[in-house]
């Protein structure tokens, strides 16, 4: 899974996992969401993505597909949930989370992004 690189091949080994072992667990589906979030991470060029409990803090690459127009976008229009610090690492505040809920809420914001 960790060298998939589009929905489609995670989508073909989860189908394989499934005949051969049944339903996912809650662990395997939430393994399952977070190689999506990398597939994800690697197509809009995002180096890095941490969680401290509080905020998402994303670090693009120079090379990155998101549009600066859009970063600007929403950190001038929401300051209250987004901030971009001196090193272009582009803070969301989100709250304390459980996995799950990060999870979704991460991917939200990333499909905000693409």
């Amino acid at each position: 899974m960790a060298s998939a690189e589009s929905d489609d091949q995670i989508f073909d080994l989860v189908e394989e996992l499934r005949d051969r072992y049944g339903e996912l667990s809650k662990a395997g589906e939430n393994l399952v969401g977070v190689m999506r979030l990398r597939v994800r991470l690697k197509q809009l060029r995002i180096e890095l993505l941490e969680y401290d409990g509080k905020r998402l803090s994303l670090l693009f690459h120079s090379s990155t597909k998101i549009s600066p127009d859009l970063i600007r976008r929403l950190v001038t229009e929401q300051p209250q949930s987004y901030r971009l610090g001196a090193d272009f690492r582009l803070s969301v505040e989100l709250g304390r989370l459980n996995d799950e809920e990060l999870l979704i809420r991460t991917r939200k914001e990333l499909q905000l992004l693409f």
